[in-house]
């Protein structure tokens, strides 16, 4: 079974419904690496996002998102080689990317991952979008398990796999932040 992109997933569930058994081995020597946000917080003015988020860059500058408190990165293990995570939120709020040696097309890359998802999927799925960034093929979820609502997009980029993670109680506000959160991702 690959756990490429949903290692990455599994590991937001996880974060967030520790008492659910998630069917995935993460690697216990992941480290943490200690990322700081950025430090270009949303304008004031701005509605579309709470007051206490701000901008969060990669270290690499291949994306930025907005993303509530601080963040916390750590260095993870894959199937298809190593990766990174940032956590948000007591991780109820993750990115993750990884770069996948020989991926072939990105097209190809996202097919296998987004079918890695719905392969070990246990929840209900209530939406399932196909995304675009630019060149870059994407795909977007929306799901329940436990009490909890995730949203989630992938998108294949070059060789490089990228992926945003909410999970939040279910019927609360908390929900909107979970689309603000994914949608805020910006490819670089």
């Amino acid at each position: 079974m690959r756990r490429g992109g949903w290692l990455f997933l599994a590991a937001a569930i996880g974060a967030a419904l520790a008492m659910i058994p998630v069917a995935i081995h993460l690697d216990t020597r992941a480290t943490q690496t200690g990322a700081s946000a950025a430090s270009d917080p949303r304008p004031a003015a701005d509605p579309s996002y709470p007051a206490d988020w701000s901008s969060y860059a990669a270290p690499d500058g291949s994306f930025e998102l907005m993303a509530p408190g601080q963040a916390v990165a750590r260095a993870i293990q894959t199937d298809r080689g190593p990766g990174h995570e940032v956590a948000f939120d007591d991780g109820r709020f993750t990115a993750a990317w990884t770069d996948v040696p020989a991926p072939g097309s990105d097209q190809q890359l996202l097919t296998d991952e987004e079918n890695s998802v719905f392969h070990t999927l246990a929840g209900t799925v209530a939406d399932e979008e196909v995304l675009s960034a630019g060149d870059a093929p994407g795909f977007g979820l929306s799901f329940s398990l436990g009490g909890t609502s995730y949203r989630m997009r992938g998108f294949a980029v070059q060789g490089r796999f990228f992926e945003v993670v909410a999970a939040v109680p279910s019927g609360t506000d908390a929900v909107g932040d979970a689309e603000r959160f994914v949608t805020s991702l910006e490819l670089h």
